[in-house]
């Protein structure tokens, strides 16, 4: 297929995409009790973050139309919004008690095979990133192994007799909605069938996240920097989604947001390491990261020490914490510990930057010492011959040369006729 209709494709699957995503949300919007609990802005939340993975994967293929990457993420982004558009239809059939059982039982069961191929799709990015090809021949196995599990999730899940998951309606008990392709007397076999195949799951998951490390352990230069793009998005997504479930409560619609933020992180780190767009400039954000993350880590605690722990030390000691009593918080002992963290920024950035510099980038530290050390040498420094030695040294030291030489251009004074 020429790569001009392919582009194309990418663009059309966008297009599909956003078409199943908006019919969700007009069927969500009308279904009685949506808009209860700020529902409908987490919902639209979480169905933009994923709609980040299609226009990543369609971007992609029009750039690279070769690159599988690109189509693992248009088919992540079109389950994603199937299953979006399966549970508000659900619900709208529902909650207006509309007389379709087969259909919504079928619009259910296809929204419920969606998320064991999205899985596999997780597994599958893992293998292939960034070129779109296995690390060497001897993933295969490993990966066509994934392919067959991922298969055989879906099927065990579209034949699978009974009841699928409970969806609540408006009012009442749950409705339980029954799987029209179910074939009965099978239960006993799939379910273990998908225990075995939850097993292999588990194995191909970590044998991906093995390949994406032994690739960035053997590649070099470009490729590298890429894998760095696609592990800072993971990380930052990481980052954000921990604190959002642990602190956040689960009805409230901030935690929606704060999620949908998260997931948005993985596609734009892997986009920015396919497209190749300013790669080397990665280790400048992963070293700024490391170092600002410590230090708002440690002035954070700085500050709730300072304000909150000063503060209830004093309430224990007056004996206002067993009265039932807390004082309000001291102006005076916020702006002391405001001062406080003014005053440790600069000292703290410094000697975080350096710990930083030494652990993870040991030979650029090496090389910065090396470079600094021959410059004060240059101020005391007269004799030729030992200022060219420890010159070569440097060079040595600092670029790794395979050889390295130095001509030096001789007066005219010294020549001899």
């Amino acid at each position: 297929m020429p790569h001009r209709i392919v582009r194309h494709l990418g663009w059309i699957l966008w297009l599909l995409d956003l078409m199943v995503i908006v019919a969700g949300v007009v069927l969500f919007t009308q279904t009685p009790g949506s808009n209860e609990n700020n529902a409908f802005v987490g919902t639209v939340a979480m169905v933009a973050a994923f709609f980040a993975f299609p226009t990543m994967g369609a971007l992609i293929i029009s750039r690279r139309p070769g690159n599988t990457v690109g189509w693992i993420f248009c088919a992540i982004g079109l389950g994603t919004a199937t299953t979006s558009f399966s549970a508000a239809f659900t619900q709208h059939a529902l909650a207006n008690h509309t007389d379709t059982q087969l259909i919504v039982g079928l619009v259910e069961m296809l929204g419920n095979t969606v998320w064991p191929i999205n899985l596999g799709m997780g597994t599958l990015l893992l293998f292939l990133f960034p070129t779109g090809r296995l690390p060497s021949p001897r993933w295969r196995f490993v990966f066509w192994l994934d392919v067959v599990v991922i298969v055989l999730s879906v099927l065990t899940a579209i034949i699978t007799p009974g009841y699928q998951e409970s969806t609540p309606g408006t009012s009442g008990p749950p409705n339980r909605i029954l799987n029209p392709l179910g074939i009965d007397g099978v239960g006993p076999l799939l379910d273990a069938i998908s225990g075995f195949g939850g097993l292999l799951f588990v194995f191909c998951a970590l044998a991906s996240v093995a390949a994406i490390i032994t690739r960035y352990v053997k590649s070099r230069d470009v490729q590298r920097q890429q894998i760095k793009w696609f592990a800072l998005g993971t990380a930052a997504m990481v980052a954000i989604l921990v604190p959002s479930i642990v602190l956040i409560p689960n009805e409230n619609a901030l935690s929606n947001v704060t999620f949908a933020i998260g997931i948005v992180m993985l596609p734009l780190g892997a986009g920015i390491g396919v497209l190749r767009y300013r790669l080397f400039d990665i280790d400048v954000i992963i070293n700024r990261t490391l170092v600002y993350g410590l230090l708002t880590a440690v002035l954070a605690g700085v500050y709730f020490l300072g304000v909150v722990g000063v503060q209830s030390l004093v309430n224990v000691l007056s004996g206002r914490a067993l009265s039932g009593v807390q004082g309000s918080q001291s102006p005076v002992l916020i702006v002391v510990t405001t001062l406080l963290i003014a005053a440790l920024f600069q000292p703290l950035r410094r000697r975080f930057q350096r710990f930083i510099d030494r652990r993870f980038y040991r030979s650029r530290y090496d090389a910065k010492k090396t470079l600094d050390k021959f410059g004060a040498s240059l101020r005391s420094q007269i004799e030729l011959d030992n200022l060219t030695d420890h010159l070569l040294e440097t060079v040595e030291q600092t670029m790794h040369p395979a050889h390295v030489s130095l001509w030096l251009r001789m007066h005219e004074s010294e020549r001899q006729p």
